[in-house]
């Protein structure tokens, strides 16, 4: 049965609320290891700024959520939106964030639902809040030290989606494809015979396509083949300098 996203949706919403509401104003200015140029009270904005330009048409015109982050430009240019959210919040208080992100939380599940057009209809426009909120949710664990949920359909949804991504980008650089495998299952990325498989514990394949792992970090993972010209490209977000272990 295919995936609710807008259930998936605001099950990460509830849990970052919950996170927030129970933390003191002490963590909630700390600094997120995943993120770290932001404060827990700055993920939340950006959360709350992407689903706001998700239903105002505030995203990028030229956006593309595959390849941005692999140029220097498309890295600086993205960077400019995401702290927008954040620079624009910074001073409110974090429960008149909350409300905020609830109201336009209302105007935004039917796009997720796929009963109503985003203003900018990208390709697969109705995953992007989906799967930004599966990532940051686990930063936000990260910061506050209280990790969980890492096995639930919201992680299923967007584990799905960012691996697809990875397929592109190897495809469009010509490319075999990858055979991951987790648990009990496994994907290929693209057509054809694979070059090399990729095995791990799921959220830990999440967590590496979702730009959390460095290359190093990647590279030590279970590879079998060659997975040199695949590791530069598993991160959505280009490449992370610092290893991360949550």
């Amino acid at each position: 049965m295919p995936i609710d996203t807008a259930a998936a949706y605001l099950e990460g919403q509830l849990s970052v609320e919950d996170l927030v509401r129970s933390s003191t104003p002490e963590e909630l200015e700390r600094t997120v290891p995943a993120c770290p140029l932001w404060r827990v009270h700055d993920v939340v904005s950006h959360l709350t700024g992407v689903a706001r330009d998700t239903v105002e048409g505030g995203l990028l015109d030229d956006f593309n959520p595959v390849e941005s982050w692999q140029t220097e430009d498309g890295t600086r240019t993205a960077n400019e939106l995401t702290d927008r959210h954040v620079s624009s919040r910074r001073d409110r208080d974090i429960d008149d964030v909350l409300d905020e992100w609830r109201e336009v939380t209302v105007r935004l599940l039917p796009i997720l639902r796929g009963e109503q057009q985003a203003p900018q209809p990208f390709p697969f426009i109705e995953l992007l809040p989906v799967n930004d909120i599966a990532v940051h949710v686990h930063d936000i664990r990260g910061a506050l030290r209280r990790p969980g949920e890492r096995d639930t359909p919201l992680i299923g949804l967007a584990f799905v989606s960012y691996l697809a991504a990875f397929g592109m980008r190897c495809s469009a650089r010509g490319l075999p494809p990858v055979r991951v495998r987790y648990g009990a299952k496994e994907r290929l990325t693209g057509d054809g015979g694979p070059a090399a498989t990729w095995s791990g514990d799921r959220f830990e394949l999440f967590r590496a396509l979702a730009g959390r792992r460095s290359n190093a970090q990647i590279a030590a993972m279970d590879w079998q083949g060659d997975a040199t010209p695949y590791i530069p490209l598993v991160s959505m977000y280009g490449v992370r300098s610092d290893a991360l272990v949550e």
